[in-house]
């Protein structure tokens, strides 16, 4: 019993350090990163000099960069002065005191990387260099302050072959050569909006650029229209645009749903990543293959778009709460097959999300907003991306388009550029709708698992009444904000916005949604009277529940 008594202080504890996150580097904000990055003719040797502009509180005396020790720092300066900076467990420690309020860190470095920057030959023998940070690999190849929470504007001095090519985050500014260096070229790209830093990149290697042309302009908030590209190895320009067609209407399509786009520029590249895609702040990466085989689905496409939105300008500030990111791009992929292919597909493509969460073993086993786990790839899994979209799914049901958007775009625009947690979206979803939709966020982003009910129906002749009959099962639990820990594999009852379909006696249909407190056990009365009995009553038949119902 003591040992189940201290897992549940611990989980309580980390309940409760949920719901206020401490800072990453309390009185810490960086404002801007100006990276100068040499790239070799070959390999993976880098030279950077990067330039971190900051405000800090009077009481910080010191600011923590993060960098690996396989790089080797050649000098630190704060505002201009040479320091001492020990660096120490892939950590720098810059000294601040008698610094201003507001303070530029200058850090010269070098070295191999072997991560974050991805150096490599292509099949064609091509040295390439992509950026692929996340989640916390910034640190790889920057010295940065490396956490979604503290975002910053970034400026790119990309030195490189002449021949190569690069893109980045913001617009290009200049491509000039280097004055002594005629076979070198330096490649100047400015990002405007803060951004963190797993999504601060470049791509450099032969990459060509093919502009996508649009009849729509996309205004930014700033009022200037945001071009999109595609940047490829030159053999792949033969088959474009291809299915980056759809990358117009995609963005159309969640600026009419959620608001302006947010940077200044899409590219879609092809890189080296270790993932499918990654959603980079104006320049999002795709697997290098997908291009070679011809494979880009728009799926893929507007599921990194909608990063854009989320992740990207309104990004969740702690790593568990990651499904504010993932869970969205997720459902919005599925808005964008509702738009293009219709109804039948939209349907079939939750359907097939839900089979996924039903059948999964993390989501029977950990919460969607997982504070606990410190492995922050293992959160790229089935609670983060299915069933952070599937409880967008239901909220949508639950709330209808007016209020769900109108939430949504209310989220939107007062965390963009900035950072968000779960309750956040909940307190602009609650206005917009006028219902406490707490329970409903505790429910099923904080308990591990599925609902189970058990669900029946009867007929009283006398009344002409239909009842439901709905069991769930019993357990002890204590209730957090953060959590809820049952005893055992037992969880707390569900409330639930249950979909019944009757089918009088005569073959006409009634569609009801009857909201069932979250009870261990409730008979309820269903609206409306029949003089005979029911041909069928029909439980959530078209499965829009995430929970597996058992039939009394």
């Amino acid at each position: 019993m003591r040992v189940r008594l201290l897992a549940i202080a611990l989980l309580l504890a980390a309940a409760s350090a949920d719901a206020q996150p401490p800072a990453y580097q309390p009185g810490i904000d960086v404002l801007d990163y100006t990276i100068a990055i040499e790239l070799p003719d070959t390999g993976a040797f880098i030279r950077g000099d990067v330039i971190v502009t900051l405000r800090r509180s009077r009481n910080v005396d010191h600011l923590t960069l993060d960098l690996v020790d396989a790089l080797m720092v050649r000098s630190v300066e704060v505002d201009g002065r040479a320091v001492t900076a020990p660096h120490t467990a892939n950590k720098i420690s810059v000294p601040l005191s008698g610094a201003a309020e507001n303070v530029k860190v200058r850090v010269r470095y070098e070295g191999m990387v072997s991560d974050g920057l991805i150096a490599r030959k292509d099949a064609k023998g091509r040295w390439t260099w992509f950026g692929d940070n996340w989640p916390n690999r910034a640190r790889q190849w920057l010295p940065t302050v490396d956490h979604p929470s503290d975002k910053a504007t970034v400026s790119w001095h990309v030195r490189m072959p002449l021949g190569r090519s690069v893109v980045a985050n913001g617009l290009q500014v200049s491509t000039r050569p280097i004055a002594g260096q005629p076979r070198k070229v330096e490649s100047i790209w400015k990002e405007s909006r803060p951004i963190a830093t797993y999504l601060m990149v470049i791509g450099a290697g032969p990459l060509e650029r093919f502009p996508l042309t649009e009849t729509v302009c996309h205004r930014t908030d700033e009022g200037p229209c945001a071009l999109q590209s595609v940047w490829v190895m030159p053999e792949n320009k033969t088959w474009l645009p291809g299915v980056f067609t759809t990358a117009g209407p995609i963005v159309s399509l969640f600026e009419k749903l959620v608001g302006p786009f947010p940077y200044e520029k899409l590219a879609h590249v092809q890189s080296s990543t270790r993932f499918g895609g990654m959603e980079n702040a104006s320049a999002i990466f795709y697997d290098g293959k997908l291009f070679d085989t011809q494979k880009m689905s728009d799926g893929l496409i507007a599921h990194e778009t909608a990063h854009q939105w989320f992740g990207d300008a309104v990004t969740e500030r702690e790593w568990g709460h990651l499904w504010l990111s993932e869970g969205f791009a997720t459902y919005f992929a599925a808005l964008w097959t509702l738009s293009s292919k219709g109804d039948a597909a939209y349907r079939a493509e939750m359907a097939a999300i839900r089979k996924q969460v039903l059948a999964d073993k993390v989501v029977a086993e950990r919460p969607v907003i997982d504070t606990a786990q410190t492995d922050y790839l293992a959160l790229l899994n089935a609670n983060s991306y299915q069933k952070g979209g599937y409880i967008l799914y239901m909220l949508h049901q639950q709330m209808g388009d007016s209020a769900f958007f109108g939430g949504i775009r209310s989220y939107y625009a007062r965390y963009r550029n900035g950072n968000a947690l779960s309750d956040d979206l909940r307190a602009e979803l609650e206005e917009a709708s006028r219902l406490d939709l707490k329970p409903f966020f505790d429910q099923w982003l904080r308990r591990p698992g599925v609902a189970e009910p058990t669900i029946g129906w009867a007929y009283d002749a006398s009344e002409g009444r239909i009842s439901v009959r709905v069991l769930q099962q019993d357990a002890r639990c204590i209730s957090m904000a953060a959590a809820v820990v049952c005893e055992g594999n037992k969880t707390l009852p569900y409330a639930l916005s249950l979909p019944i379909v009757i089918t009088d006696a005569t073959g006409t249909t009634v569609r009801l949604t009857v909201e069932i407190p979250a009870d261990q056990r409730v008979t309820m009365p269903l609206p409306g009277r029949y003089a005979r009995q029911p041909r069928a009553v029909a439980i959530d038949p078209d499965e829009r529940l995430l929970a597996r119902i058992a039939r009394l």
